[in-house]
């Protein structure tokens, strides 16, 4: 777009920039892209009176202390570690209820145990809509300071022992057939999954309230001091979620925005009326968290027997309909999402309809929302990603109708920020990394080495200036690697171009020429990688040149692996799903679960299997061997 021209574009690009949002931008090929008229009007608007966030120099509350996060000891100075990941809710086990579960994690804690790994990562446990169960994106929260309830291993809640009717239910041969059913499926069914666990936990919570509330046993009063204690902050989204059943009950609206206005200020008196007139179902959710709490914590006291232990994700933002949206409300942009604009995966952007804060009522709260929601996360690891990391510096905002190519960067105050992720850090002893893909803010990485924040870093995206794979030795000291992610193709996939075809099913390319040029570099990308490894003896004998897609060559996985394994980064990761070679992504960015299965695929092996399988157990010897 040519530079403006007229007095009144001038006029509005400098109140842009003014507010903080920057009126061009440089993609990802270093091309500079110049904010749309329209795009600037609607940024401008949504900012509105919040006003823009001051420098540091003319705000002491902008300005940088500069604190470092925490590094454990098996990461510091020149230690290195391994650790291997999987998506929880795909975790296959002979008892889970269709989806993995908090006992599952802790069998995937026990492999990494007495596999010498550090870590043990996982998606995002944050939770989702539980009247839309099949809205399923870990990405896309409720609330990122609550935990979802699917998750629970109902039949480990110490009340299943006791309660006669739940044991009933879940002995009963229609349950059994159904869990046999939700246990079989090769898609996690959520509607299916959510129902029969939601059944057996209002059960548990009769029982509760009627023998260990009422008889003030030691567990009820423990359940009391929690409401009051660290429990107290889950009070606000125990109260929406029982507004929002109360409305599905009544098939009514159940998104916040559109609720009668006394029932849309999370600290009215409305609301607070609702909570009192309804006080068991918000107990009710609150008993459910606490459950879910305390399994957590049991998994992750016994990951502390790890050098690092669980290595959680946190998601860039929450859904505008669901309860962080509606408790921040005050803080919020509206009529715009956040996003990413086009690179080479998603040449078409990406909108992930996530809701942003505006930066200047963040930084009047203190920044709280985001100490709050790392608090959350950090509470029970020892390491966490920060998804989109540069979410922390900028964000990506698209008007409301827009396509996301149309969006443009907001500034937040990066320092003061990493200041915030710094102290929960050191507060929780939890290392951090830094998911800094795509369109990079200048000076970034020095940005995150400075604070200790771990860069991320993919085999994918590791080349030299010709296109060539990095070598191994020059991969970054302060990074994670890893082969891949859950929004890209799999090893096995990325080598039959599977994430090409499958795009271009979807209409996912801007045009036919863009696809045939990815096709082309595919072809030259296997030569590549197979010439990277073989240059640094990683390269099985068996393989030998062959760059058609038919299948993966036996090995290579393991070859990739071992080469992560030897580069200087403090933490290398393998994914279970490249260790089986799995073909399907777990997530295709800009499709939506009618069109590609999304958030659901289970693994191929049951996790009893894992430490039987000749393929993980040479992927963890050959990262043992590379990293004692």
């Amino acid at each position: 777009m040519p530079a403006p021209t007229n007095v009144a574009d001038a006029a509005l690009r400098a109140r842009a920039e003014a507010l903080g949002i920057e009126t061009s931008y440089l993609d990802v090929a270093g091309v500079r892209k110049e904010a749309p008229r329209a795009t600037l009007e609607a940024l401008v608007a949504a900012i509105g009176d919040a006003g823009a966030v001051p420098s540091p120099a003319d705000d002491p509350r902008a300005r940088a202390d500069g604190s470092r996060c925490f590094l454990p000891d098996a990461i510091a100075g020149t230690g290195r570690a391994w650790g291997f990941a999987a998506a929880l809710y795909a975790v296959r086990s002979s008892r889970n209820w269709g989806i993995g579960d908090f006992t599952d994690l802790a069998a995937l804690v026990e492999i990494a145990r007495t596999s010498g790994a550090a870590l043990v990562g996982i998606n995002p446990l944050h939770r989702l809509f539980a009247d839309r169960p099949e809205q399923a994106s870990p990405y896309s929260p409720s609330d990122r300071t609550a935990l979802n309830a699917l998750y629970l291993d109902v039949e480990a809640i110490p009340e299943f022992a006791h309660c006669t009717a739940a044991r009933k239910l879940v002995e009963s041969a229609g349950f059994t057939a159904t869990l046999a059913s939700l246990r079989a499926s090769t898609l996690v069914d959520y509607t299916g999954v959510t129902a029969a666990k939601r059944a057996v936990l209002d059960l548990l919570h009769t029982h509760f309230h009627d023998a260990e509330l009422a008889g003030d046993t030691p567990r009820g009063r423990a359940f009391r001091a929690w409401q009051t204690g660290d429990g107290a902050a889950m009070r606000p989204v125990a109260i929406f979620e029982t507004i929002r059943g109360a409305r599905a009950r009544a098939g009514e609206i159940l998104d916040w925005r559109d609720w009668p206005r006394e029932l849309r200020d999370a600290a009215g008196p409305g609301v607070a009326a609702f909570a009192a007139a309804h006080s068991l179902e918000v107990e009710r959710h609150e008993y459910v968290e606490w459950c879910a709490r305390e399994q957590l914590a049991a998994v992750a006291a016994k990951a502390r027997a790890l050098s690092i232990g669980l290595y959680l994700d946190v998601a860039v933002g929450a859904d505008p309909a669901g309860a962080e949206a509606w408790r921040t409300a005050s803080l919020a942009a509206r009529d715009v999402a956040i996003g990413a604009p086009p690179d080479e995966f998603n040449p078409l952007g990406q909108d992930w309809g996530l809701v942003p804060f505006l930066p200047a009522r963040l930084r009047d709260t203190g920044f709280a929302p985001i100490a709050a929601m790392l608090r959350a996360a950090m509470r029970d690891a020892g390491a966490v990603r920060i998804d989109h990391v540069m979410g922390l510096v900028r964000q990506f905002w698209i008007p409301r109708g827009a396509p996301p190519a149309a969006g443009a960067y907001v500034r937040y105050p990066r320092d003061a920020l990493f200041d915030v992720v710094a102290r929960e850090s050191v507060r929780a002893r939890c290392a951090v990394v830094g998911e800094d893909l795509g369109t990079l803010p200048q000076g970034l990485p020095q940005a995150l080495a400075a604070r200790a924040i771990l860069s991320y870093r993919l085999l994918y995206f590791e080349r030299e200036a010709n296109g060539a794979f990095r070598r191994s030795a020059d991969y970054p000291r302060d990074a994670l690697v890893a082969a891949t992610t859950h929004d890209l193709a799999t090893l096995a996939g990325w080598w039959r171009g599977d994430d090409i075809a499958l795009r271009d099913d979807l209409g996912l390319f801007p045009s036919q020429a863009s696809r045939d040029v990815q096709r082309r570099e595919r072809v030259d990308d296997r030569a590549r990688l197979l010439a990277r490894l073989a240059a640094e003896g990683f390269l099985p004998a068996a393989v030998d040149a062959p760059t058609t897609p038919a299948a993966m060559p036996p090995g290579l996985a393991l070859a990739v692996h071992r080469f992560l394994a030897a580069t200087p980064s403090r933490i290398a990761v393998a994914q279970v799903d490249d260790m089986l070679d799995v073909r399907e992504q777990m997530n295709v960015p800009s499709t939506t679960d009618d069109v590609h299965p999304n958030w659901r695929r289970k693994l191929t092996l049951p996790v009893e299997d894992w430490t039987r399988d000749p393929r993980i157990a040479r992927t963890f010897a050959a990262l043992r061997a590379e990293r004692p």
